[in-house]
């Protein structure tokens, strides 16, 4: 009996007026996540969008869910998606596709005095655009981590006598890539590192002894969001340097005694050598 339904979204526009992204937006589904660190069970907000024709009314959103169901129910995402973006783009019939997964990632971490582990949460967001255009393809991925880690003013510990004000740091970073980023990649080591350019690592549980090491370490390593942002590119250069074609971090410290947060970013772009 549906066959007789009528299809009004593969009718014919006259407008002749192409859209970029057509699709869906905030879709929860549980997922399995790979990001070189093994297999994580997530829930994840999730956004389809293809490309439209400048003939095409409408395009079929419900084989955008089925496809984000298919991969719910059978795969995993990992940072290679270039077969799901392919099988998406032939079942629409489009020649572009994007997609956003947003989830929250665990890692348990031990407290540094009592050892106690627990689970310290990490935002991530996996972005994805794949095409092809007069015989050209492409494929780029963005990866976006946020982490939360403590901090200390350099200023108010100088100026102070007996102490300085601290504050909760958020830094993020975002990076390019496409094909070529190489397997071994880690964004466990990556959280590593950004968390290392705080003054001091955040922890999900602090027993008192943990409290005093964790104000120890923090008053003896004070830092600007400029620090912080810094030492987290020279922390990258290390580690991670040729995983991304370019990336950018940012600090954001909520400050404890003002007003306003005080904010730093940077861009790093790497570039092939061509005589190599």
């Amino acid at each position: 009996m549906s066959q007789n339904l009528p299809d009004v979204q593969n009718e014919t526009d006259r407008r002749k007026i192409p859209l970029k992204k057509v699709g869906v937006k905030n879709v929860l589904f549980p997922l399995d996540v790979n990001l070189g660190a093994g297999t994580q069970s997530v829930q994840a907000q999730c956004d389809l969008a293809v490309s439209l024709s400048e003939d095409q009314k409408g395009t079929n959103m419900s084989r955008l869910v089925e496809q984000l169901a298919g991969l719910s129910h059978n795969g995993t995402l990992k940072l290679d998606m270039q077969k799901f973006l392919k099988e998406t783009l032939k079942k629409t019939q489009s020649d572009q596709i994007s997609g956003r997964f947003a989830f929250t990632y665990f890692m348990s971490k031990a407290a540094p005095s009592s050892k106690i582990s627990a689970p310290m949460p990490y935002q991530i967001i996996v972005e994805y655009d794949a095409g092809s255009d007069e015989g050209n393809s492409w494929y780029d991925i963005t990866l976006t981590v946020k982490v939360l880690a403590n901090n200390c003013c350099p200023c108010s510990k100088a100026i102070s006598k007996g102490g300085a004000h601290n504050q909760r740091i958020e830094i993020t970073f975002e990076g390019w890539a496409d094909e070529d980023l190489v397997d071994d990649f880690s964004v466990e080591d990556l959280i590593t590192q950004l968390e290392s350019s705080a003054s001091c690592e955040m922890y999900p549980i602090l027993k008192r002894p943990d409290e005093k090491i964790v104000t120890e370490r923090q008053y003896d390593n004070p830092k600007f969001v400029e620090d912080v942002v810094r030492d987290a590119v020279k922390n990258l250069k290390a580690v991670h340097e040729w995983h991304f074609m370019g990336y950018k971090v940012s600090a954001q410290a909520f400050e404890s005694i003002h007003a306003h947060d005080a904010y730093a970013e940077t861009e790093v772009f790497f570039v092939e050598d061509e005589a190599s």
